[in-house]
């Protein structure tokens, strides 16, 4: 009779381990990135006179902050997402 030894293979956990490391590390690091960039821009759209623009336009530039904000969100959940 054969016998034979069978052993515990962990090399699939080990690599989706290893891959969820990496996916969280440039997940932070990017946000560290955005987190400190992204208001240099903002301030400066913020500051644009809008006293001759339309009612309308003004109230968009002034949304304008709040999209590129969501537009962040957005860009990070899709990272995360693909990268499962």
């Amino acid at each position: 009779m054969c016998s034979r030894k069978l052993t515990s293979s962990n090399r699939g956990q080990v690599n989706m381990a290893d891959h969820a490391v990496e996916v969280i590390v440039s997940v932070l690091v990017a946000a560290l990135l955005a987190a400190y960039l992204i208001p240099i821009p903002i301030e400066h759209l913020s500051d644009v006179d809008t006293s001759a623009w339309t009612s309308g336009a003004a109230e968009l530039w002034g949304l304008l902050s709040v999209m590129i904000v969501l537009a962040m969100f957005l860009f990070f959940v899709q990272v995360a997402i693909r990268s499962r």
